[in-house]
C-alpha cells in the first residue's frame, strides 16, 4: 500500500511539470501527450489505438528518464535522452498532422462531431484558426455546442477586443468610430468569405484521402 502511494505521488509530480533537459523539444512532446491520448476516443483514430498506447508508454518512461537526468552530468546519457526525444518528436508530429488533416476534412464534410472532438483534444491551434472555428460554430450552432475549452477561448477573445475598443473609443470622433466599425464589419465579412472558400477547397479532399493512405501504411508496420 505504501509503495502504491509513493508511485501515485511520483506520477502526480511528473504530470505537474516537465524535465529541464532539452525542454524546448521535450515540452512539446509532453504537453501534447494528453491530447494525443484523447485521439483514442475518436472513431477515425481507433485504428491507431495500439500505436497511441505504445507511444504514451514511451513518453511516460522517457519523461521519468528526463527527470533523472536533471541531476546528472553524464553527457553520453543526455545524448541518449536527446535521441529518444527526437524519435518521439516524429510520432508527435505524425499525430499532429493527422489531427490537422482530420480537422480540415471535418469542416469540408460538415462532420460536426469530429470537428468538436478534435478541438477538444487541444491539438488544433484555436488562436490561429479563430475566425474559421467561429464561422463553423455559427453555421452549425444547431448541431453542436462549444466545448468548455473552446468557449473559454471565445470569451477571452471577446473580452480582449472589448477592452481594446474601450481604450480607443474616447480618442475617436463619432465619424471615426463609425468608420472603424465599418472597417471591422468589412474585415469580418472578408475573413468569413476566405474561411468558407478554404473549407470548400479541393485540398481538404486530398488531405482526407492522404489520411486514409497513411492509415493503411501504418497498419503495415
Amino acid at each position: 500500500m505504501k509503495k502504491l502511494l509513493i508511485l501515485f505521488i511520483f506520477s502526480t509530480l511528473l504530470l505537474a511539470q516537465n524535465p529541464l533537459a532539452y525542454s524546448a523539444l521535450g515540452d512539446v512532446i509532453y504537453d501534447n501527450a494528453k491530447g494525443i491520448e484523447k485521439l483514442q476516443n475518436i472513431k477515425l483514430f481507433e485504428v491507431f489505438q495500439p500505436k497511441i498506447q505504445k507511444y504514451l508508454l514511451d513518453v511516460s518512461q522517457t519523461k521519468k528518464y528526463g527527470f533523472a537526468l536533471d541531476n546528472s552530468e553524464k553527457g553520453s546519457t543526455k545524448k541518449k535522452y536527446l535521441n529518444k526525444l527526437r524519435e518521439l518528436s516524429k510520432t508527435n508530429d505524425f499525430f499532429l498532422r493527422s489531427a490537422r488533416n482530420s480537422y480540415d476534412s471535418a469542416i469540408q464534410t460538415n462532420d460536426s462531431q469530429l470537428f468538436s472532438q478534435l478541438l477538444n483534444t487541444g491539438l488544433i491551434d484555436i488562436k490561429s484558426n479563430i475566425v474559421q472555428i467561429k464561422t463553423y460554430y455559427e453555421q452549425h450552432s444547431d448541431e453542436i455546442n462549444a466545448t468548455e475549452y473552446v468557449k473559454n477561448f471565445f470569451d477571452e477573445d471577446a473580452r480582449i477586443k472589448q477592452q481594446e475598443q474601450r481604450l480607443h473609443k474616447p480618442s475617436l470622433s463619432k465619424e471615426q468610430i463609425e468608420e472603424e466599425r465599418i472597417k471591422r464589419i468589412r474585415a469580418n465579412d472578408r475573413a468569413k468569405r476566405e474561411a468558407l472558400k478554404k473549407t470548400l477547397d479541393e485540398e481538404a479532399i486530398r488531405k482526407k484521402i492522404q489520411i486514409r493512405e497513411e492509415q493503411k501504411k501504418e497498419l503495415l508496420y
